[in-house]
């Protein structure tokens, strides 16, 4: 009898603790990638500081895989601060970028695009197919 018991404990135990481990699936949020980040944020302000100092102050109007970006409306600032400068557009390349800071709207943005990815069914009824058809292959002839 107390053998019996402790087993249906042990079930129990490892039945919850699959159960909070989807959840925790499906609740846990994922940190985007950098370059998904820098797709969401197309058009918004932003300001970039480099390696050496310089800081720059525009909004993104594109960016590749090597995180080589193209701003407007650029605000350049120097790396002692005292010099400012303003240019029409300017491209940064990826290499020498050292922080990027972006508007929480774009995380959002990101999360958006990443929850409508997610959405799309992959292959509409596979799953199915495959259980029908290993049912079929079980079934005595």
């Amino acid at each position: 009898d107390l053998s019996y018991s402790f087993c249906t404990l042990l079930a129990t135990k490892k039945k919850k603790k699959k159960r909070d481990q989807k959840k925790k699936k499906k609740t846990e949020k994922t940190m985007p990638l950098p370059l998904q980040l820098l797709r969401a944020g197309m058009r918004q302000p932003m300001m970039i500081e480099l390696k050496n100092g310089e800081t720059y102050n525009g909004h993104l109007t594109g960016s590749d895989d090597r995180m080589n970006l193209h701003l407007e409306g650029v605000t350049c600032t120097s790396s002692d601060g005292e010099r400012f400068w303003k240019m029409d557009e300017c491209v940064i390349r990826g290499s020498t970028i050292k922080n990027i800071r972006l508007p929480e709207v774009v995380s959002s943005l990101c999360e958006e695009q990443a929850s409508k990815v997610q959405k799309k069914p992959k292959n509409r009824g596979a799953k199915r197919r495959l259980r029908d058809e290993a049912r079929k292959d079980k079934r005595p002839k």
